[in-house]
């Protein structure tokens, strides 16, 4: 996924400094402790059923404190996904990432179902809105 897609608000950077940015941007503060978002998509992308093609996981308000994030993702459903209906997808997902992540992983700020997340050419404004706005 590129980093623009998701931040449209950085201004260009020179590639040197990309990486630094990235690392910030894509870690979050959690109970005290840093984790990764890519860890809890690439959990949610291994489910079995192959219930979703696409994920994007990121922190939202909701943490003890006001520099805490709570993780949050938002997926694509695959055919097999959209079959079985969002309630029992979302169920199934939380339960697997329950299953094979640590409590301070587990999205606490829930799961959103999205008809895509971002990508170069993805439009940020259409993102937001069909997440209800909790990005």
């Amino acid at each position: 996924m590129h980093y623009k897609s998701l931040f449209p608000e950085i201004p260009k950077v020179p590639e040197s400094n990309v990486h630094h940015l990235l690392f910030i941007k894509d870690t979050l503060k959690i109970s005290g402790v840093q984790v990764s978002p890519v860890e809890i998509e690439n959990t949610l992308l291994a489910h079995p059923d192959k219930l979703v093609t696409d994920v994007c996981v990121a922190g939202v308000s909701g943490g003890r404190t006001w520099d805490e994030r709570i993780p949050r993702a938002w997926v694509v459903l695959s055919h097999a996904g959209a079959a079985l209906g969002e309630k029992e997808v979302v169920a199934r997902l939380d339960a697997w990432v329950q299953e094979r992540l640590g409590r301070y992983k587990w999205l606490r700020g829930g799961i959103g179902i999205v008809e895509t997340v971002g990508s170069e050419d993805t439009d940020w404004e259409s993102f937001e809105a069909s997440a209800g706005g909790a990005v």
